[in-house]
């Protein structure tokens, strides 16, 4: 199974946020029930793996996952943009566990880069990043080890719950 550890947001803030994303042309809207931040992406995974990594999160205490909203933006960047994302500033506790991931799994494939994604374009597109006022918080639900499908309809998230 293709697997992910996954914080997403709750669904009041997440129907806030897109609430005040303004209709970009070219960009399908993610679902509201689908943001999140990739805290880490493991790709394809056996049943033994997915398990040991839902066992070694039920041992971590997560603790207040805030991030500071920092801009809209276009990634990979925002002249060559496929997904519009809220880039994030990581709080002391996302950082402390992107840390631990880091330890107990070993470095990820590329550098961490917290963002939600809001929608997404099959083509490339510029966007204009707008910096978002300082201070604005985004509270994360704790993290959880998800399952990844894309179907015909668009992703679908199932969190992994094994034993």
């Amino acid at each position: 199974m293709r697997c992910f550890i996954g914080a997403f947001l709750a669904a009041d803030p997440a129907a806030r946020l897109q609430g005040l994303i303004p209709p970009v042309p070219g960009f399908r809207p993610v679902p509201a029930k689908n943001l999140h931040v990739t805290l880490r992406f493991f790709g394809e995974q056996s049943p033994d793996e997915a398990q040991d990594i839902v066992d070694w999160l039920a041992t971590r205490k997560a603790g207040n996952l805030a991030c500071e909203m920092v801009a809209l933006t276009g990634l990979p960047s925002p002249p060559r943009a496929h997904v519009l994302a809220l880039e994030l500033r990581p709080g002391p506790a996302l950082d402390a566990l992107q840390r631990q991931i880091a330890k107990r799994f070993g470095p990820p494939d590329r550098p961490f880069r917290p963002h939600v994604t809001l929608a997404r374009s099959r083509r490339t597109r510029a966007v204009t990043p707008v910096h978002l006022p300082p201070g604005q918080e985004l509270r994360l639900l704790p993290p959880q080890l998800y399952r990844s499908e894309t179907l015909p309809s668009g992703a679908r998230y199932t969190p992994v719950f094994l034993s």
